[in-house]
């Protein structure tokens, strides 16, 4: 699986709320990191802790989220997606950056409109 595909079978895994097939894709050192206020930042090691304490953010502040990646960018093992999200509580977009090592996701980076989720929280 190219680091490509890797990324679109993550994202079609989390729309689906496929979670271990979700963690199955994922390096047990993953870094993931979301920045900003909202209920879903911070920095989570490992699988494990992304979908308890991440994953679980999201899906309580987001009913029904969907995210779709719109453009891609790859540069070796680096994937960059624009994508929209759409919850029950509306639309917000952003930049995602995923890195591929040995046929796993090793970290990701969200770039999410901070401000555009934040106004669906209230």
């Amino acid at each position: 699986m190219t680091p490509r595909e890797l990324v679109e079978a993550l994202y079609a895994t989390f729309n689906k709320g496929d979670t271990e097939a979700w963690k199955a894709l994922c390096a047990d050192d993953l870094v993931w990191v979301t920045k900003g206020k909202l209920p879903y930042s911070g920095v989570f090691n490992g699988p494990d802790d992304v979908i308890a304490n991440c994953f679980s953010a999201i899906a309580a502040s987001y009913p029904g989220i969907t995210v779709t990646a719109v453009e891609w960018w790859e540069s070796g093992d680096s994937i960059w997606t624009t994508f929209e999200a759409k919850s029950e509580k509306g639309t917000f977009e952003g930049a995602h950056l995923s890195k591929v090592s040995g046929g796993k996701l090793t970290y990701f980076r969200a770039f999410d409109d901070t401000q555009q989720a934040a106004g669906l929280l209230g």
